[in-house]
């Protein structure tokens, strides 16, 4: 079976080859261009960057929850705050920071 083409209609599709392989060898050479691949990397390095910040600050935020919840476990019952222990972990804070003064002002002399 034989299609019936003109040489006009041959010319017209040789014409529109040519024009898609020019189209698609610009794109290419965009693509490669190494100015672009600059861009692209950084872009992807900012992409990557930001995805570990929020993964940082979500790690973050679980971890200040988990810290809180234990906190509250250790220091707080169904009748609300133990006072008592509070101020006994206060001084226990409170010993270390003198401590630590105290040793290094002794190392300074």
């Amino acid at each position: 079976m034989a299609i019936d083409r003109t040489p006009e209609d041959i010319e017209r599709e040789i014409a529109d080859a040519g024009q898609r392989i020019a189209d698609n060898l610009a794109s290419l050479i965009v693509e490669v261009h190494p100015k672009a691949v600059l861009h692209r990397s950084i872009a992807e390095g900012k992409r990557k960057a930001y995805e570990t910040v929020d993964d940082a600050r979500q790690f973050v935020a679980d971890t200040a929850t988990q810290v809180r919840d234990q906190f509250e476990t250790q220091f707080k019952d169904d009748a609300g705050w133990q006072w008592k222990k509070l101020a006994i972990a206060g001084g226990v804070v409170l010993a270390v920071v003198a401590l630590t003064v105290t040793l290094g002002t002794l190392k300074k002399k």
